[in-house]
């Protein structure tokens, strides 16, 4: 038999991370065909670059980059940190080269340090930008101390390096200060959605949320069951031993809850001692292990408070309703019916049956 042999599929953040040097090379293409169009236009006005070898060097260049576009389209993750540091390099010793050629006319390209620096501390972190700062200054130094123009033009030099400095370095600042105000603008709105999507007591889905997460699998045509469930005698526990003894016997039942339920499970709470599961595991077996387990960890979390237990009743939608607010209602009204037949027991609403209430002791 043939095996098909697979090709492993390449990381998100690779694939990112080539899609954004390609576009760059896209950038160096057209930047070295726009000046070799500027020398020959300058040729033809009669007042030509003052050393021809800067043809060379851009043509050169344009090869290299060639190259390197061939290596990320062809090998994605060759390479991967080692090639941005080389290309960075390449970008900045091969624009220093041309200047010293084209002689006067650089001082109108001078600029594009600035563009190496904070556009690969931009893209790739501040580590390349700190690399960057230094190839430049490297660069720049051996420029103005070769280049018969810069070496004229001592003090306009001196302000570039100083530029390539100052510029950069308040720039990445501001940059950090944004960032770090952007982190506490993303903490602030998950607090503010945590708030509003869960009950501040338990910390499990308010009656909101889970309606929302439910609605969302109805709506994907899953089948689902709702445990709908209520602590019994719970007033009687406020009564006696007070509101904070209470809030406590409901967060350990949150926690009872949420030890009995998997991934297929969604928790929330309705308010009050009422809590409600919608699960997507909907065969009798599972329904009934999952109530059975609901209500032995509910009495093993509570024991210290008692003999507390509860009622909890049952509903399949879309089979004994056709949405979310119906099927809370059955399955509340299947509740009620464990409580009327004793308590510390589960019903499962059936339209099946002949008696759509059926009753499944503890």
């Amino acid at each position: 038999m043939n095996k098909t042999k697979q090709i492993p599929e390449i990381p998100k953040n690779i694939l990112d991370h080539n899609r954004n040097e390609i576009i760059q090379s896209y950038f160096r293409f057209a930047l070295i065909v726009l000046g070799i169009t500027a020398f020959l236009l300058m040729e033809l006005c009669g007042t030509p670059i003052e050393n021809r070898n800067a043809y060379g060097v851009l043509f050169g260049y344009l090869l290299w980059i060639l190259a390197y576009y061939l290596l990320v389209r062809c090998r994605p993750e060759a390479f991967l940190r080692w090639r941005v540091l080389i290309i960075m390099i390449t970008d900045i010793g091969a624009t220093a080269m041309a200047m010293y050629y084209v002689g006067r006319l650089s001082a109108v390209i001078v600029a594009v340090f600035l563009w190496y620096i904070i556009g690969y501390g931009m893209r790739f972190g501040l580590t390349y930008a700190v690399v960057g700062a230094v190839a430049t200054s490297i660069a720049w130094i051996s420029l103005t101390l070769t280049s018969p123009y810069w070496r004229n033009h001592t003090y306009l030099a001196i302000g570039w390096q100083i530029a390539f400095i100052i510029i950069p370095t308040y720039y990445f600042l501001l940059v950090k200060r944004l960032h770090v105000s952007i982190l506490n603008l993303n903490r602030a709105l998950l607090k503010t959605e945590r708030l509003a999507n869960y009950d501040h007591l338990t910390q499990i889905p308010n009656r909101h949320y889970f309606n929302s997460q439910a609605e969302a699998l109805l709506k994907k045509n899953q089948r689902i069951a709702l445990f709908m469930i209520d602590l019994d005698e719970f007033k009687q526990i406020n009564d006696t031993y007070g509101h904070n003894v209470g809030d406590q016997l409901l967060v350990k039942v949150a926690r009872a809850l949420e030890a009995s339920c998997d991934n297929n499970c969604i928790l929330g709470r309705l308010g009050g001692d009422e809590f409600i599961i919608a699960t997507s595991n909907c065969d009798l077996a599972t329904i009934h292990n999952r109530a059975d387990t609901i209500l032995k960890k509910i009495t093993s979390a509570t024991a210290e408070y008692g003999d507390i237990s509860a009622s909890i009743g049952i509903c399949l939608c879309p089979d004994d309703a056709p949405d979310l607010s119906f099927g809370k209602s059955l399955a509340d009204t299947a509740m009620y019916c464990s409580k009327k037949h004793g308590k510390n027991r589960y019903c499962l609403y059936s339209s099946m049956a002949d008696d759509p209430l059926v009753v499944s002791s503890k």
